[in-house]
């Protein structure tokens, strides 16, 4: 194993330990379009979970723009990866996920990034 690929490991074990439960559904987009009415009927999603801790962003990190005061930052074990869009709920709240990044040094995934929207 590399130091990296502990380190992944490390951060799963300590995550699905101490951390929070998160789940969502992400859409599948097999859905059927009227286009008469512009209504998707039928569809399906898939639901996941992963373990997480929710933070706030740091001062530094909020710009009013694209990062809010009130935006949250969820550190994510690997795995199923959310999408931009989709609803994560995490201590009973619904959040949109406004972006995902992937923290991988040298290739080895490690964590996710996420940022929140209430």
């Amino acid at each position: 194993m590399s130091f990296y690929s502990d380190a992944a490991a490390d951060a799963k074990e300590l995550l699905t330990e101490f951390g929070q439960t998160a789940t969502w559904s992400h859409d599948n987009n097999d859905g059927a379009l009227n286009p008469a009415t512009g209504v998707t009927t039928g569809g399906t999603s898939t639901a996941y979970s992963a373990k997480g801790v929710l933070l706030d962003f740091q001062t530094n990190r909020v710009n009013g723009t694209s990062v809010l005061a009130t935006d949250s930052l969820f550190l994510m074990e690997v795995g199923n990866k959310p999408e931009v869009g989709d609803i994560i709920t995490v201590n009973a709240v619904e959040y949109q996920v406004i972006a995902v990044q992937e923290v991988s040094p040298a290739g080895t995934p490690v964590l996710y990034e996420v940022q929140l929207r209430v």
